[in-house]
């Protein structure tokens, strides 16, 4: 019974027992904010870069396309379809995963990831 009692005794005290961490110490690492490093900041400039890039190519097609409208073929109608698709993923996916890595954090609400992570899930 004694055991027992300073044991609890310890781990109030802030002791942990060996292994290193004491309550303030997990406290701290809990209320720390992250921060961004330098992966983070290429991964939000490549991811930037791809969406700029799929923004104008995939337009220019689309906009190609529009142009050609007399001569329908099914390999255009493909093509319009691969571009409108490829932009729907590109505003859904390289946005959201751009914001998301320079932030280091979601900020957004637990809503919004939800919404947001299906929408990504769903194409």
């Amino acid at each position: 019974m004694t055991d027992r009692t300073s044991t609890t005794r310890q781990s109030v005290d802030g002791d942990d027992g060996g292994d290193g961490l004491t309550s303030a110490a997990v406290t701290a690492a809990a209320l720390e904010v992250p921060r961004a490093d330098q992966l983070s900041v290429m991964q939000t400039v490549i991811l930037s870069i791809m969406f700029v890039v799929a923004l104008i190519g995939n337009s220019a097609t689309l906009a190609r396309m529009y142009r050609m409208r007399r001569r329908r073929s099914t390999i255009n109608l493909l093509i319009t379809h691969l571009a409108t698709a490829d932009l729907v993923v590109t505003f859904f996916c390289n946005i959201t995963e751009a914001v998301w890595t320079s932030t280091v954090q979601w900020l957004a609400g637990n809503a919004a990831c939800k919404i947001i992570k299906f929408m990504q899930v769903l194409e």
